[in-house]
């Protein structure tokens, strides 16, 4: 059986550091899919020599095809998933959700956003990639916690 992550929380809050330090500790890293929109857009600012804020607009809708299309390859070749975007609305839950079949074991980790401190420390080290503090702080006034009756079988830690 194959087994489906999905991480939900604002920018900065700790999820692709936990995506590296779980396939870090994989037994098969191999075996995992990550689907992110972040990478896509970091790789097309790379190739275009500029920075993730400068291309975000430019690259998001193909990011969004981008892990889409990762999700499709996944499922058909019975890989294991972690969907490290933030997730952070039901409905956005729902949809993705409804691409993973039954077959697959579906989990959510909710990273909860660190004290506003922390925040604006882990945003200031991520030169390149400004995240304006009120839209975060819109993200996390208006972020709906997940739940088990969303169609996820458990919650990690």
């Amino acid at each position: 059986m194959s087994t489906f992550i999905m991480l939900i929380g604002i920018p900065a809050s700790g999820k692709s550091t936990w995506v590296k330090t779980y396939l870090e500790a994989a037994e098969n890293p191999d075996d995992w899919v990550v689907v992110s929109s972040d990478n896509y857009i970091e790789k097309k600012a790379l190739i275009d020599g500029k920075t993730y804020t400068e291309v975000f607009t430019k690259y998001a809708p193909d990011a969004e095809r981008a892990c889409a299309a990762t999700v499709e390859f996944a499922v058909e070749n019975e890989l294991n998933i972690i969907w490290d975007q933030t997730n952070l609305r039901k409905n956005v839950r729902k949809k993705r959700l409804k691409m993973i079949p039954e077959s697959y074991s579906k989990y959510f980790l909710y990273q909860k956003a660190p004290p506003f401190d922390e925040l604006r420390e882990r945003l200031d080290s991520r030169p390149g990639k400004e995240i304006p503090f009120d839209v975060l702080v819109k993200m996390i006034e208006t972020a709906e916690p997940p739940t088990l009756d969303e169609g996820f079988h458990g919650m990690l830690q």
